[in-house]
């Protein structure tokens, strides 16, 4: 048990916490509660923006290569 002890203690392992995060979840609600007439999902920032230009970009090319596809299924091929 000792071996296991002196182990722990010279690679620096431990259960405690290094250094503590500071709670920014109080920030970030005063952030999204503010009426400030901006869309919730886009107050986050350019990131936010980001990932939302992103997404609505991805999902129309996915509405618009479904729609291909499914009228290229539909449709017979021409023969020559």
């Amino acid at each position: 048990m000792h071996a296991a002890r002196s182990l722990v203690q010279r690679a620096g392992f431990s259960t405690s916490t290094r250094k503590a995060l500071d709670n920014k979840v109080l920030e970030k609600q005063k952030i999204m509660q503010a009426p400030s007439g901006e869309m919730v999902y886009l107050k986050g920032g350019s990131t936010d923006k980001m990932y939302y230009r992103t997404t609505m970009g991805l999902v129309i090319f996915g509405v618009g290569y479904s729609i291909f596809s499914l009228l290229a299924a539909c449709l017979p091929k021409k023969s020559d």
